[in-house]
C-alpha cells in the first residue's frame, strides 16, 4: 500500500518549489506558483521503493537531469522539446513506442516515422525503459498482493489510472495541509497557487 508518509513527503517537495509570478490585479499581492518536480517519474520511483525495490540508476539520473537529458534528444534528433518531456513521460505513465496511429507516441511524435524511430533506437531511451518495467512490475505485484489489482494483463490505461490515482492522493495531502494551515489555494492538475510562501 502507498504509504501516507510517502504522500506526506512528496507534498513537502511540491512546496518547495515556489515561484514569484507577479499578478496585474491592481494590488501589490504575488500569486506564487507550487508544483510536483518531474512528477510521474518521481512518484512512480518512490512507489516502486516502497514495494522494497533496490535503487535503479537510469530513472534517477533522468529526474535528477531531466532538463539536460531532454536537451540532449531534442538537439540529436531535431524534436520540439516539448514533444520529448510529452513522450519520456508517456513511457512513465504506460505509454510504448509505436507507429500505431492511435498510439499516444504517434500522436504526440506528430507522425513522424523517423523520429519515433531514433528515439527506439536510442541508448538512453532504450535504458529507462527497461528501467521503467522493472519499475512496473514491483509496483503491480505489490498491488496484486494487497488485492488492489486483479486484472490479469497490465495495459498501459491501467498503469495510467495507477499513477493518476497516486498523483491525487499526494494532492489530497497537500491540500489537507494548507486548509489545516489556513492557507487559501487554488490547485492545478499536479500543483497549487497560493497568495504567501509556504515555509
Amino acid at each position: 500500500v502507498y504509504e501516507l508518509d510517502l504522500a506526506r513527503q512528496q507534498a513537502e517537495i511540491a512546496a518547495s518549489g515556489a515561484g514569484n509570478v507577479p499578478v496585474d490585479d491592481g494590488s501589490t499581492t504575488a500569486v506564487y506558483d507550487y508544483d510536483m518536480v518531474c512528477a510521474a517519474p518521481s512518484l512512480l520511483y518512490q512507489r516502486a521503493l516502497a514495494t522494497g525495490m533496490q535503487p535503479l540508476t537510469i530513472i534517477p539520473q533522468y529526474i535528477e537531469l531531466r532538463s539536460e537529458l531532454r536537451k540532449h534528444l531534442s538537439d540529436t534528433y531535431n524534436i520540439e522539446l516539448n514533444a520529448i518531456k510529452q513522450f519520456l513521460t508517456g513511457l512513465f505513465q504506460g505509454g510504448f513506442i509505436s507507429k500505431w496511429h492511435m498510439s499516444r507516441c504517434y500522436k504526440t511524435l506528430n507522425g513522424n516515422y523517423s523520429h519515433i524511430e531514433s528515439l527506439r533506437r536510442d541508448p538512453f531511451v532504450q535504458a529507462l525503459l527497461i528501467e521503467i518495467k522493472q519499475l512496473w512490475k514491483h509496483i503491480i505485484a505489490d498491488m496484486r498482493a494487497n488485492k488492489e489489482f486483479t486484472e490479469k494483463r497490465v495495459l498501459g490505461k491501467h498503469k495510467a489510472q495507477i499513477y493518476r490515482s497516486i498523483e491525487e492522493e499526494v494532492m489530497r495531502e497537500v491540500k489537507r495541509y494548507l486548509m489545516k494551515n489556513k492557507i487559501t489555494f487554488f490547485g492545478i492538475h499536479d500543483g497549487f497557487q497560493t497568495r504567501e510562501v509556504i515555509d
